[in-house]
C-alpha cells in the first residue's frame, strides 16, 4: 500500500504551504507518481522557477517493474552505508514472495537520482553501466569538472542516444551531454564488470557484498569518504574521544575534505563543530585551516597569530549567513587579509579583502566592514547585472573622462548646463578643463583649478561642467546635498575614481537621510557595497528602510539572506536604496 500523510513545509521566504507527501509509495496502487516523478512534479510545492523542491525519505515499491528503492535526500549521502542497512531490514520484513519480485534493489539521494534509475530502467539500459557512461562523459569532457558541485543524471534516452543533464549547485547554467549509441556501450558486459573491477572496494558489479546499494558514480569520489569519516570523529567528540589534530590520519582527512561550496550541508554542520572545539582548545592555526575549507578562502596567517581568539570565529559566524555563491562560492573572492589600520579594501585585480586590524577591537563595525567589503567582490561578480540595476533603479552612473564619456555625462544636465549650444571646438576645450578637474585619481579632493581663458564657456554662470567640479569639493560624498542639480540628477567629479558620476536626487535623499552613513554617495560602488551590507545585517534597526522591491530584486538576482526570513518591508523610495553602516571602505583601483 502506498502511505501519504499532510505536512507543514515552510520556503525560504519563511512562508507555511500546507501538502501531502509520501512515506511509502506503491505504484501499483498509485500509478501516477512515477509519471510526476518523471515530470518533475512529484514532492514539489509552487510552480516555475519559484517552486520549491522537497526532499524526504520514503520508499518506492513497483513489484511489476522489479523495483524497490530506498530513497533518502542529498544530504544523507555521507550515510549511504547506514542507509543500505535500513534498506536491508526494511526487505526483510516484506513477503517472500514479494522479496524474489524485487529484482532491482537500489539506495538514491534524492528524487533525480530515483528518476534516473525509471528512466534507465525503461530505456532497457543497466543503471550500473550508465555510471561507467558518467565516467567516459567526463573524460571526454574534463570541462565539465572545473567547477564544483557537478550534477550529472541522465535526462532522457531517445534516438541520438543517452543525454545528460549537467548542473552546478549555486550556478544556474546547465548543458545536456550525449553519449551516442549508449545500448553498445552495455552490450559487453564482461568489459563492464572487468573496468569496475578496476575500482577496488567501489566496484558497482560487486556491491551485493556488503558494500550496499547505492549505485552512483559520487562513491568514486574521496571526498565522499571523508565527509563520512568527518562526520564519525564529530561523532566520536561527541562522546568524549578527542581528535588528534598532529597525527598523519587527522592531515590526511583534511586535504582530502572538499572545499567551499563542494562541501554538502552535513559537511559544513561537522566541520563548525570541530571547529568550536579548536576554538576552545586555543588552536587557532587549526581553526585557520577548517575555514579555509569551510568557505573556500584563504585566510591569511596573521588571523591565527593576532592573539584574538574570536576573530576567525566572527568571520565564520558572518559569511555563513551570506548566499553561498557570494563567498564560497564566488571566484571573485580569493583571500582575507588582515592588514594595519582601521578599514578595509577590496582589490579587483587580487580578488583579495583586507581589513585593518584595528577594526578587531569593534566587533560590530568589524562585522559592518567585512560585508561591504563582500559587497564589492558580489559587485565584481555580477558587473553588468549590478551595473544596469545602479542605472535603472537608482541613476547611479559613472563615466571616464574620455570624449564620449564626458559628453554623454554632460549630456544628462540637459540645454539649460550649457553643453548642447558650444561648438566642436568649444567641446574641445571644455573636455580638457573636465579632464584637468578630474585629477590624477587617489585623491578625496581636488588637486588643481582649472585656468580658463577670460571669455570662455567655463565661466558662464550657469555652466553645469564648472558648477560639478565646484560643488563636488573634498570629501564629496559628504557634501553630497551642494552637488549640481539638473533633470532630476545629481552631478559630481569623483577624485579618487578620476571620473564623473551623476545619480538621482531621491537616491541622494535617500542616503542623506535613511542610510547609516553618507559614505554611500561615495561612488556607485560604494552606494552598492554600503546596501549590501545594511541589507544582510538582520540586527540594522534601518534594514527596515530597504525598499521592498530593492529587497525582492536582491534576493531573485544575488540570492536571500540565510538568516532572515521577516516579511519583506513595505518601505518605497523613489529612485534610491539603503546602504549598510561601517567604517570608511573602498574598492581599490584594479
Amino acid at each position: 500500500m502506498s502511505l501519504m500523510h499532510p505536512y507543514d513545509v515552510t520556503d525560504r521566504q519563511g512562508v507555511r504551504h500546507a501538502t501531502t507527501l509520501a512515506d511509502c509509495l506503491n505504484i501499483q496502487r498509485t500509478p501516477s507518481a512515477r509519471q510526476r516523478i518523471l515530470d518533475r512534479s512529484f514532492h514539489r510545492v509552487g510552480d516555475g522557477a519559484a517552486g520549491l523542491q522537497i526532499e524526504k525519505a520514503f520508499f518506492y515499491l513497483d513489484l511489476a517493474r522489479g523495483q524497490a528503492f530506498l530513497v533518502q535526500p542529498p544530504r544523507e549521502r555521507f550515510r549511504h552505508v547506514d542507509a543500505s542497512a535500513a534498506l536491508a531490514r526494511m526487505l526483510a520484513v516484506l513477503p517472500p514472495a514479494m522479496r524474489e519480485q524485487a529484482r532491482q534493489v537500489r539506495l538514491v539521494f534524492g528524487l533525480e537520482e530515483l528518476r534516473e534509475k525509471l528512466v534507465a530502467a525503461e530505456a532497457g539500459l543497466d543503471d550500473r553501466a550508465v555510471e561507467l557512461m558518467k565516467a567516459a562523459l567526463l573524460h571526454d569532457h574534463p570541462v565539465l569538472l572545473t567547477r564544483a558541485r557537478l550534477r550529472l543524471v541522465l535526462d532522457e534516452v531517445d534516438a541520438q542516444g543517452a543525454q545528460f543533464l549537467v548542473q552546478y549547485d549555486h550556478s544556474p547554467k546547465a548543458f545536456k551531454v550525449t553519449y551516442a549509441t549508449p545500448e553498445l556501450f552495455c552490450e559487453d558486459e564482461k568489459a563492464l564488470r572487468r573496468w569496475s573491477g578496476q575500482l577496488e572496494r567501489n566496484d558497482l558489479y560487486k556491491l551485493d557484498d556488503g558494500a550496499g546499494q547505492w549505485v552512483n558514480y559520487r562513491r568514486w569520489l574521496p571526498s565522499q569518504d571523508a565527509v563520512a569519516q568527518l562526520h564519525e570523529m564529530v561523532g566520536a567528540l561527541a562522546k568524549g574521544t578527542e581528535p588528534k589534530p598532529a597525527s598523519k590520519p587527522f592531515q590526511s582527512l583534511l586535504k582530502r575534505l572538499p572545499k567551499g561550496s563542494a562541501l554538502s550541508g552535513q559537511g559544513k554542520q561537522d566541520l563548525r563543530k570541530l571547529f568550536l572545539w579548536a576554538k576552545k582548545k586555543n588552536l587557532q592555526k587549526l581553526q585557520d585551516q577548517l575555514f579555509e575549507l569551510r568557505f573556500g578562502v584563504e585566510l591569511e596567517d596573521s588571523w591565527y597569530r593576532n592573539g584574538d581568539k574570536d576573530d576567525i570565529d566572527t568571520l565564520w559566524r558572518l559569511l555563513k549567513n551570506l548566499p553561498d555563491s557570494h563567498v564560497e562560492g564566488n571566484a571573485r573572492l580569493a583571500e582575507i587579509s588582515l592588514g594595519a589600520g582601521g578599514g578595509g579594501t577590496y582589490s579587483p585585480s587580487a580578488n583579495e579583502i583586507e581589513i585593518g586590524s584595528q577594526e578587531l577591537a569593534f566587533k560590530e563595525r568589524f562585522e559592518d566592514t567585512l560585508r561591504h567589503e563582500v559587497g564589492h567582490a558580489v559587485h565584481e561578480a555580477n558587473p553588468e547585472l549590478v551595473n544596469a540595476w545602479l542605472w535603472e533603479r537608482f541613476g547611479w552612473a559613472t563615466f571616464e573622462s574620455t570624449q564620449q564619456g564626458i559628453d554623454d555625462w554632460a549630456a544628462l544636465m540637459g540645454p539649460g548646463a550649457g553643453w548642447s549650444g558650444l561648438s566642436a571646438a568649444q567641446k574641445t576645450q571644455m573636455r580638457a578643463l573636465i579632464r584637468q578637474a578630474c585629477g590624477k585619481a587617489e585623491e578625496w579632493g581636488p588637486t588643481v583649478t582649472p585656468s580658463a581663458p577670460a571669455g570662455s564657456p567655463w565661466k558662464a554662470p550657469n555652466f553645469g561642467p564648472r558648477l560639478a567640479f565646484e560643488r563636488s569639493g573634498k570629501s564629496w560624498y559628504e557634501q553630497n546635498a551642494t552637488w549640481y542639480r539638473a533633470n532630476g540628477r545629481a552631478f559630481a567629479f569623483n577624485f579618487w575614481y578620476g571620473t564623473l558620476m551623476c545619480v538621482s536626487e531621491a537616491t541622494l535623499d535617500f542616503v542623506n537621510h535613511k542610510m547609516p552613513d553618507r559614505y554611500g554617495a561615495m561612488s556607485p560602488a560604494e552606494f552598492f557595497a554600503e546596501l549590501y551590507a545594511l541589507y544582510f545585517d538582520p540586527d540594522d534597526p534601518k534594514r527596515k528602510n530597504v525598499p521592498a522591491d530593492v529587497a525582492k530584486w536582491i534576493d531573485k538576482h544575488l540570492g536571500a539572506p540565510e538568516s532572515t526570513k521577516a516579511p519583506r518591508p513595505k518601505s518605497t523610495v523613489g529612485q534610491g536604496a539603503r546602504p549598510g553602516k561601517g567604517a570608511k571602505s573602498r574598492a581599490k583601483r584594479a
